[in-house]
């Protein structure tokens, strides 16, 4: 009987016995692809790793190479975390590839060798399918850390470290000096690692990890870009240095959280110094950036946004407060957090940030979704003016859909996982029923 691939990866915590090596995992891809002709771009980071990955994606497709990108989490299809050239492997290609990497797993089964992770697993079938399909280049975002990370069984051709902040300190330390070492785990000997520069205690990590691998360490700190919001109110401009000459590349998101990632992208492109990345190339690429939840405008005057932990929530913060700022409108919020993240100080920040007309809490349909009554109680504590809870995100992004008025933005944030599920809730109503 064939094994149907989603079904079987979200089975997969059930029966995984431990996380394997880094050391196991590189002789477990050997066995799958003997060889990795393409080049691999290595990102870690606590946020901003998927937006600059988006944006590496985005130029390197526009300058006409075949370009596989491994990304997580997922925000509805598990397929999203595999991308050719910017889209999600098919649905047969997934099957296909799963079914390979299932057949070396049950062989190594037999041998001894213990189940990979749900991750893991995720990581072998989009390398089966990254050198199936010929890429020339590789993206790869690690899950979590990036010292023990599975995505560090490929030697990089450059390394990408995004900026640092408190999140997972269950794993991977409860300072940012600890958390930055593990980011840095990433950088192999003699190969550049471009880094966000902008934090002085995690940038020294940085540094050391790279004076010992004898790496080159290019940082990129605040005085390196500048940017503004555009007047439309929908997009930002970002100022740099590219090749020597100051360059101005238009961001499609209303976000100056993007300033940094897209500074950091550009910095990655040149330090390449591939010929067929001009300055037009590069700035048509960066333009052309898809990437969804990231201050994403779903309906006019609606925004989405993927921030989950209190260093992106302090971004998204300012963002929202600068939009309605821009737009002289008044804002609504419509929150939701998973029961492990810092959701008190999350609060805390929103409601320093903005003085919200309402802000609306909804219980993620998750095992680890946060009760609302935790979270009402959170953002009453903060000083929010008006609370109102929901048992389901359905019911929130109705309410708060029907609800908004002309005068308002609404904004959605607090995690990855809500994300996906406002996502699927639009996707299953139609907009006339708001």
């Amino acid at each position: 009987m064939e094994q149907k691939a989603e079904e079987y990866l979200m089975n997969i915590p059930m029966f995984t016995k431990e996380k394997h090596s880094v050391e196991l995992a590189e002789k477990i891809l050997n066995r799958l692809v003997k060889t990795i002709p393409c080049k691999i771009i290595h990102v870690a980071g606590t946020n901003g790793k998927g937006s600059v990955c988006a944006f590496l994606t985005s130029v390197l497709v526009w300058a006409g190479y075949q370009v596989g990108t491994f990304v997580s989490p997922h925000l509805e299809d598990i397929r999203e975390r595999i991308l050719i050239n910017g889209k999600m492997i098919s649905s047969r290609e997934f099957q296909s590839c799963f079914e390979k990497v299932y057949k070396e797993v049950k062989q190594m089964e037999k041998e001894g060798i213990s189940h990979p992770s749900y991750f893991e697993f995720l990581f072998y079938v989009a390398m089966v399918y990254f050198l199936r399909v010929s890429a020339d280049y590789v993206i790869l975002e690690t899950g979590m850390g990036g010292r023990l990370d599975v995505t560090s069984a490929c030697n990089p051709y450059l390394c990408l470290i995004t900026s640092v902040g408190m999140d997972h300190m269950e794993y991977l330390g409860d300072t940012l000096e600890k958390i930055a070492g593990e980011k840095a785990g990433i950088i192999r000997p003699k190969i550049p690692v471009v880094f966000d520069g902008r934090c002085k205690e995690t940038s020294n990590v940085v540094i050391q990890a790279g004076s010992q691998a004898k790496a080159p360490c290019i940082p990129v700190t605040a005085e390196d870009f500048s940017w503004k919001l555009n007047e439309e109110g929908g997009s930002i401009t970002v100022s740099c240095m590219y090749r020597g000459e100051k360059q101005e590349f238009y961001v499609p998101f209303p976000a100056g959280y993007q300033a940094a990632n897209c500074a950091l992208a550009v910095k990655a492109l040149e330090v390449m110094a591939v010929a067929e990345l001009s300055a037009e190339i590069v700035k048509t690429g960066i333009s052309m950036t898809k990437w969804p939840a990231r201050m994403e405008e779903i309906f006019p005057e609606v925004y989405l946004d993927g921030a989950h932990n209190a260093h992106g929530i302090e971004a998204f913060a300012k963002d929202a407060a600068a939009l309605l700022k821009n737009k002289r409108k008044k804002g609504r919020l419509l929150f939701a957090a998973v029961s492990d993240k810092e959701y008190e100080k999350m609060a805390k920040i929103l409601c320093q940030a903005e003085d919200w007309e309402e802000v609306i809490v909804a219980h993620i349909d998750s095992l680890r979704g946060l009760e609302t009554k935790r979270m009402a109680e959170a953002f009453q504590k903060a000083g929010a003016n008006l609370v109102t809870s929901f048992d389901t995100v359905e019911e929130a992004v109705l309410y708060g859909l029907r609800t908004k008025r002309p005068e308002e933005l609404l904004f959605f944030a607090g995690s990855l996982y809500f994300a996906g599920q406002v996502k699927a809730v639009i996707r299953r109503q139609s907009h006339d029923k708001f």
